[in-house]
């Protein structure tokens, strides 16, 4: 629509065609400005958004690491709350391994489980028990290894690493085809990592 109030419909047909023609073209420009504009918007939008997944990602991972750092911290303030209780052997004073006790000492220390444990490996390692009797043992071990892995104590290291020693040398002599064995054997070694890590 004309815009009258412009005078332009009452300038002459030539003038006011060129008149026209002019503001078609400034409007033409304005719509391509506009159409920059929602572009460059759009854009804007797109990179605050990315930039918004960004910081949400780093603020997660930040969390994480803070998480982390604080399980990090716990762990080794246990570790040194631990190192000044009265029953701890410092390093030197121990056989290898974290929180152990020397051997002659090592027996306070043991639970039911791991003197049971003990018994079982003893008998599999000196005993000539027959293939049922030999089931029956190797089931028992792996059974009283998982109670006392599941009630670990660090003060019964020594205990572990010896049975793990006399796991070696019952592997090394008969394998451990044996389900029960192989279970046992797995549950040693994890808990050695343990007591590495907290080593």
């Amino acid at each position: 629509m004309v815009d009258l109030e412009s005078g332009i419909d009452k300038l002459p047909p030539r003038e006011r065609l060129k008149a026209l023609r002019e503001r078609e073209s400034e409007r033409k420009l304005l719509e391509l400005e506009m159409i920059k504009k929602r572009r460059e918007l759009a854009e804007l939008e797109e990179e605050t958004e990315k930039e918004r997944e960004e910081e949400g990602e780093l603020e997660k991972e930040t969390e994480e690491e803070i998480t982390r750092e604080s399980a990090e911290a716990e762990l080794e303030e246990r570790i040194a709350g631990f190192k000044q209780e009265k029953d701890f052997v410092p390093e030197g004073g121990a056989a290898p391994g974290f929180g152990e006790t020397a051997p002659e000492q090592a027996i306070q220390y043991q639970s039911e489980a791991l003197q049971q444990a003990h018994k079982n490996i003893d008998y599999l390692l000196h005993g000539t028990p027959s293939t049922e009797k030999r089931m029956e043992v190797e089931r028992d071990l792996y059974q009283s290894m998982r109670s006392a892995a599941d009630n670990f104590n660090p003060e019964e290291s020594y205990s572990f690493n010896k049975l793990q020693e006399e796991m070696h040398e019952l592997k090394n002599r008969d394998g451990v085809q044996n389900n029960y064995l192989a279970r046992t054997n797995t549950l040693l070694n994890e808990m050695t990592d343990i007591m590495d890590y907290n080593q």
